[in-house]
Formats: structure tokens, C-alpha cells, sequence
């Protein structure tokens, strides 16, 4: 859901439902998050907070994260990029056909899509 959130608004987004590690964390602000709410993992461990806060700045070095604030939304932008890469791919493709006139054999494939 929060994936979703970030592409529809540019709302602050609260991150909430599965989070007990730093790399959920991550997952959920790399989703769009802002923020995150850690609940369930309290009721199991309740130092879970605190060993998350504590865990975080090392997954971000080893993963190669400066600052958290550089990742929020980063999936969605991601996303966005192939997008945008398919669909240049796209019409590269079809200007190729179109160099090679309609007796080109593969022309009937491009009709297909």
C-alpha cells in the first residue's frame, strides 16, 4: 500500500505492518515511506525499537546508503525509469520498421502490440 500512497499523493507517508528489522525498514522507505511504525515486533521482542534504530546505520553501510533520505520512493522512481526505457525501446523499434519499409516480414509483430 504504501507504494501505491507515494504514486498517488505528496503526502508524508507512515509506513506500517510487518516491520522488525532494519532492512524492512529500508524495504518500506525504498516504498515511499517517510516514516515507520513498528507494532507487532514490540509484542515479541520489547526492545525491538531500539535494536532496530541501533541495527539501521550498519545495513545502510553495507548496502551503500548515505542517508535514508535518498532512498524514500526509490522503487517507485525505479520503476518509473523502465517505464520510460521501454517505451523509448519501444519507438526505436518501430522507427526501425518503418526505415525498412512495409516489406519488412516482422512488421506484422508490431501490429500484435
Amino acid at each position: 500500500m504504501v507504494y501505491e500512497a507515494y504514486e498517488a499523493t505528496n503526502l508524508p507517508i507512515i509506513g506500517i505492518g510487518g516491520i522488525s528489522s532494519a532492512e524492512d525498514v529500508i524495504e518500506m522507505m525504498m516504498a515511499g515511506a517517510t516514516a515507520v511504525q513498528i507494532g507487532a515486533a514490540n509484542l515479541i521482542n520489547p526492545m525491538a525499537c531500539k535494536e532496530i534504530i541501533e541495527e539501521l546505520p550498519q545495513v545502510m553501510e553495507k548496502i551503500g546508503i548515505n542517508s535514508l533520505d535518498e532512498i524514500i520512493g526509490i522503487a517507485q522512481r525505479q520503476r518509473e525509469r523502465r517505464i520510460v526505457q521501454t517505451i523509448n525501446s519501444e519507438l526505436i523499434i518501430r522507427r526501425l520498421f518503418e526505415d525498412l519499409g512495409n516489406n519488412c516480414r516482422c512488421e506484422s509483430l508490431m501490429r500484435k502490440s
